[in-house]
Protein backbone atom coordinates (compact mmCIF):
# COMPACT_ATOMS: atom_id res chain seq x y z
CA UNK A 1 0.00 0.00 0.00
CA UNK A 2 1.73 3.68 -1.14
CA UNK A 3 2.40 5.25 2.21
CA UNK A 4 0.45 8.68 3.39
CA UNK A 5 1.80 11.50 4.36
CA UNK A 6 1.80 11.24 8.43
CA UNK A 7 1.68 14.25 11.48
CA UNK A 8 2.15 10.80 13.19
CA UNK A 9 5.79 9.63 14.26
CA UNK A 10 6.77 5.96 13.34
CA UNK A 11 6.28 5.19 17.31
CA UNK A 12 2.91 6.43 17.15
CA UNK A 13 1.92 4.91 13.46
CA UNK A 14 3.15 1.31 14.94
CA UNK A 15 1.08 1.48 18.22
CA UNK A 16 -2.01 2.31 15.98
CA UNK A 17 -1.45 -0.56 14.01
CA UNK A 18 -0.92 -2.59 16.90
CA UNK A 19 -3.86 -1.34 19.01
CA UNK A 20 -6.45 -1.87 15.51
CA UNK A 21 -4.88 -5.84 15.43
CA UNK A 22 -5.16 -6.46 19.25
CA UNK A 23 -9.01 -5.25 18.46
CA UNK A 24 -9.68 -7.73 15.72
CA UNK A 25 -7.93 -10.55 17.23
CA UNK A 26 -10.95 -10.27 20.62
CA UNK A 27 -13.79 -12.25 18.84
CA UNK A 28 -16.62 -9.27 20.00
CA UNK A 29 -19.49 -11.24 18.51
CA UNK A 30 -22.91 -10.44 18.91
CA UNK A 31 -25.47 -11.41 16.54
CA UNK A 32 -27.87 -13.19 18.59
CA UNK A 33 -28.63 -14.63 22.11
CA UNK A 34 -26.79 -18.73 20.85
CA UNK A 35 -23.96 -16.15 19.16
CA UNK A 36 -22.82 -13.75 21.64
CA UNK A 37 -19.23 -13.71 23.56
CA UNK A 38 -19.79 -11.79 26.73
CA UNK A 39 -16.42 -12.92 27.49
CA UNK A 40 -15.20 -11.43 24.95
CA UNK A 41 -16.86 -8.24 25.08
CA UNK A 42 -15.95 -7.61 28.79
CA UNK A 43 -12.15 -8.34 27.75
CA UNK A 44 -12.72 -5.70 24.27
CA UNK A 45 -14.33 -3.01 27.52
CA UNK A 46 -10.64 -3.63 29.58
CA UNK A 47 -8.61 -4.07 26.45
CA UNK A 48 -9.40 -0.26 25.56
CA UNK A 49 -8.58 0.76 28.84
CA UNK A 50 -5.12 -0.26 28.60
CA UNK A 51 -4.54 0.78 24.91
CA UNK A 52 -5.71 4.26 25.44
CA UNK A 53 -4.72 4.82 29.53
CA UNK A 54 -4.52 8.46 29.00
CA UNK A 55 -8.14 8.95 27.95
CA UNK A 56 -9.52 6.76 30.60
CA UNK A 57 -7.64 8.60 33.47
CA UNK A 58 -8.19 12.01 32.09
CA UNK A 59 -10.51 14.03 34.58
CA UNK A 60 -12.91 15.86 32.42
CA UNK A 61 -13.40 12.57 30.76
CA UNK A 62 -16.73 10.91 31.78
CA UNK A 63 -16.69 6.91 31.08
CA UNK A 64 -19.97 5.25 31.80
CA UNK A 65 -20.71 1.59 31.01
CA UNK A 66 -24.12 1.21 30.12
CA UNK A 67 -25.77 -2.57 29.30
CA UNK A 68 -22.74 -3.98 31.02
CA UNK A 69 -20.65 -3.81 27.86
CA UNK A 70 -21.35 -0.67 25.55
CA UNK A 71 -19.00 2.48 26.66
CA UNK A 72 -20.22 6.07 26.82
CA UNK A 73 -17.45 8.86 26.98
CA UNK A 74 -18.38 12.33 27.55
CA UNK A 75 -15.41 14.44 27.20
CA UNK A 76 -16.36 17.86 28.95
CA UNK A 77 -15.32 21.16 26.49
CA UNK A 78 -13.27 23.60 28.48
CA UNK A 79 -16.71 26.24 27.29
CA UNK A 80 -19.86 24.96 28.71
CA UNK A 81 -21.86 27.36 26.51
CA UNK A 82 -20.87 25.47 23.43
CA UNK A 83 -22.89 22.41 22.28
CA UNK A 84 -21.80 18.83 22.74
CA UNK A 85 -21.27 16.83 19.55
CA UNK A 86 -20.77 12.71 19.28
CA UNK A 87 -18.86 10.74 17.86
CA UNK A 88 -20.10 6.80 17.55
CA UNK A 89 -18.61 3.19 16.99
CA UNK A 90 -19.48 -0.37 17.34
CA UNK A 91 -16.88 -2.87 18.66
CA UNK A 92 -19.33 -6.41 18.16
CA UNK A 93 -19.32 -8.29 15.33
CA UNK A 94 -21.32 -11.17 13.33
CA UNK A 95 -20.07 -14.39 13.45
CA UNK A 96 -17.30 -15.60 11.31
CA UNK A 97 -16.78 -19.10 10.11
CA UNK A 98 -13.12 -19.65 9.30
CA UNK A 99 -13.99 -21.17 5.61
CA UNK A 100 -14.22 -18.05 3.10
CA UNK A 101 -11.22 -16.40 4.65
CA UNK A 102 -7.83 -16.52 3.34
CA UNK A 103 -6.55 -15.67 6.77
CA UNK A 104 -8.43 -16.83 10.52
CA UNK A 105 -11.31 -14.13 10.76
CA UNK A 106 -10.00 -13.12 14.28
CA UNK A 107 -6.06 -13.25 13.56
CA UNK A 108 -5.57 -8.88 13.30
CA UNK A 109 -3.00 -10.15 10.54
CA UNK A 110 -1.29 -7.83 8.64
CA UNK A 111 -0.98 -8.84 5.13
CA UNK A 112 0.33 -6.55 2.02
CA UNK A 113 -0.03 -3.52 4.25
CA UNK A 114 -3.70 -4.14 5.14
CA UNK A 115 -5.14 -5.50 8.29
CA UNK A 116 -7.28 -8.51 8.16
CA UNK A 117 -9.80 -9.89 9.94
CA UNK A 118 -13.68 -9.81 11.30
CA UNK A 119 -14.42 -5.78 12.59
CA UNK A 120 -11.43 -4.32 10.43
CA UNK A 121 -14.18 -2.36 8.13
CA UNK A 122 -17.21 -2.53 10.02
CA UNK A 123 -16.25 -0.79 12.64
CA UNK A 124 -13.83 -1.76 14.95
CA UNK A 125 -11.70 0.43 12.44
CA UNK A 126 -13.56 3.64 13.31
CA UNK A 127 -13.85 3.17 16.91
CA UNK A 128 -10.34 2.19 17.26
CA UNK A 129 -9.56 5.91 14.95
CA UNK A 130 -11.69 7.88 17.17
CA UNK A 131 -9.94 6.40 20.75
CA UNK A 132 -6.61 7.10 18.99
CA UNK A 133 -7.15 10.32 17.53
CA UNK A 134 -8.78 11.84 21.25
CA UNK A 135 -5.60 9.61 23.15
CA UNK A 136 -3.31 11.70 20.48
CA UNK A 137 -4.83 14.89 20.87
CA UNK A 138 -4.60 14.51 25.28
CA UNK A 139 -0.94 13.16 24.97
CA UNK A 140 -0.09 16.51 23.49
CA UNK A 141 -1.81 18.58 26.07
CA UNK A 142 -5.12 19.33 24.11
CA UNK A 143 -7.82 20.45 25.84
CA UNK A 144 -11.36 20.52 24.04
Amino acid sequence: APQIPSQFSPGERFAMKEALKGAIQIPTVSFSPENLNTTALAQFGEYLQTVFPTIFKTSFIQHEVIGEYSHLLTVRGSDPSLQPYMLMAHSDVVPAPEEGWEVPPFSGLERDGFIHGRGTVDNKNSLMAILQALELLLNRNYIP
